[in-house]
């Protein structure tokens, strides 16, 4: 019932970088409020079962402002407004959003800083997420894309960090190395800048 190109079956993914207006095809309608009502319900029934606070902390950065309204911070005030008038006890749940002013990179850059600080491989780490709006199958083994717009914020994050993504990327012909990926991203930032610095 939904209508989002990343929901409906054989729908095309736009391409390209995340404040170009055809990312808006991307949006889940009221996908935020959805989750937030899971989240709340749960973290609220914790918090009443053992008599304590519950912080719920989201991963929502500024990257995502423009294209997703339900990604802002005047989204997440009103809707913990409604949270907290809705329910007995919600004054037990609060939110934490350390990343609603920063891009990806910087939240990037963030737990890089925790592995460094836990001692962990952050290839190891990064190897087990995934970004891709459109993720590709080859020889039966899922691969991120390098082109929706998702994978090129990502990408950009690794490249402004001087790193290496630790995850395996693929197109229509198969799997490509990282040099390949950070060219096609380039161009398109590139393109980006150059159409916004135009406007």
């Amino acid at each position: 019932l939904l209508s989002s190109t990343l929901i409906e079956n054989n729908a095309e993914v736009p391409e390209g970088h995340y404040q170009e207006e055809t990312m808006r095809q991307t949006v889940v309608p009221n996908r935020n409020k959805i989750f937030s009502s899971i989240i709340q319900s749960v973290a609220l029934s914790l918090a009443v079962a053992k008599d304590t606070q519950v912080e719920i902390a989201m991963g929502v950065h500024a990257g995502d402002h423009q294209v997703y309204p339900d990604c802002t911070e005047s989204f997440r005030d009103k809707d913990y407004a409604a949270f907290l008038e809705g329910n007995w006890d919600s004054e037990k749940v609060s939110y934490y959003l350390p990343y609603i002013n920063v891009d990806k990179s910087q939240v990037l850059e963030d737990g890089l800083l925790a592995c460094q600080s836990l001692d962990l491989d952050y290839k190891v780490i990064y190897r087990n997420t995934f970004t891709s709006y459109k993720p590709i199958m080859h020889a039966g083994e899922i691969y991120s894309d390098y082109k929706s717009s998702s994978s090129i914020e990502r990408i950009e994050a690794f490249m402004l960090q001087d790193i290496e993504d630790p995850i395996n990327y693929a197109d229509e012909n198969g799997p490509v190395d990282w040099q390949r990926v950070c060219e096609h991203a380039s161009v398109v930032i590139d393109e980006f800048k150059r159409k916004s610095s135009a406007c």
